[in-house]
């Protein structure tokens, strides 16, 4: 990993861990302090109730970031960090459940517009969205939200200009 990237603060942790190690000295050491318990031991002590109580008391608080906003370099290491991960199916369809019904903005439809013009997808990438909407569509709750759609569908009491003009082709 080249140096030259790194903060001034991170060249400076770096170059103390290096002189640690070269006089023979572990900067992590973890030995020295001994496991005597483990998170899932302390979450089990917790009774239902009380997770309950827990959770009523932060209700309605916003949480301690809200209003500041990451760096840069926080940004640019969060990337880092992220960058090559998979995410789960599970934090997928939470964030989905999250986004949906939610309306964009015009601003908003506009940008992803622009972002996605001129853009070629691969054949891959086109087999793999066919494959993911026929796995979509192809669920008994997905089948069952269509007809619903359709029931509450209103048509117009009124022959349509197309369809008036087909009338007269077909005539």
């Amino acid at each position: 990993m080249s140096i030259a990237h790194l903060s001034e603060q991170e060249q400076i942790r770096r170059d103390k861990r290096n002189e640690l190690e070269k006089i023979g000295i572990d900067p992590y050491p973890a030995a020295l302090y001994p496991v005597s318990h483990y998170s899932a031991d302390i979450k089990a002590q917790f009774s239902e109730e009380h997770k309950r109580s827990l959770s009523m008391a932060l209700k309605g608080k916003p949480s301690n970031f809200k209003g500041k906003h990451h760096s840069e370099e926080a940004k640019r290491k969060i990337k880092i960090a992220r960058k090559g991960k998979k995410q789960t199916e599970e934090t997928i369809k939470k964030r989905v459940l999250m986004l949906r019904g939610k309306k964009r903005s015009e601003e908003q439809k506009r940008n992803i517009s622009e972002s996605k013009k001129g853009k070629k997808r691969s054949e891959e990438t086109k087999k793999k969205i066919k494959e993911t909407t026929k796995k979509t569509w192809n669920t008994p709750e997905m089948k069952e939200q269509a007809r619903l759609r359709r029931l509450k569908q209103k048509f117009p009491k009124r022959e349509t200009s197309i369809e008036r003009k087909n009338k007269r082709v077909v005539r």
